[in-house]
């Protein structure tokens, strides 16, 4: 791991310095100051409502009629859904110099 990725002990540093706030101080330490992956250090936490916790990155995308992939933004954090609705309409003008004259969303 050390050998293409550089050394982890930063991130063991990170992760020590957290549990040492939440667990021994009780301090509430946010969440983009957490370490949840010593593979993945870019992992973002992403809750929904009050569902459980998922650890991942968040994506929009955006797909034709025939469910070809037409555009995707990998998100930085958990930024709420409703959002990011505006923003990927605006890109989509950008792209295609129109907006979709359908869509659907989640959420």
């Amino acid at each position: 791991m050390a050998g293409r990725c550089g050394s982890p002990l930063p991130l063991v540093d990170a992760i020590v310095s957290q549990t040492e706030r939440r667990v021994f101080k009780g301090e509430k330490v946010p969440a983009q100051e957490k370490v949840v992956s010593l593979y993945e250090p870019h992992t973002d936490i992403i809750v929904k409502d009050r569902r459980q916790v998922q650890y991942g990155h968040k994506l929009n995308l955006v797909q034709g009629k025939s469910r070809l992939i037409l555009d995707l933004v990998i998100e930085e954090g958990n930024p709420a859904d409703s959002d990011r609705f505006i923003p990927m309409m605006e890109r989509q003008k950008e792209i295609y110099g129109r907006v979709p004259r359908q869509t659907s969303s989640d959420g």
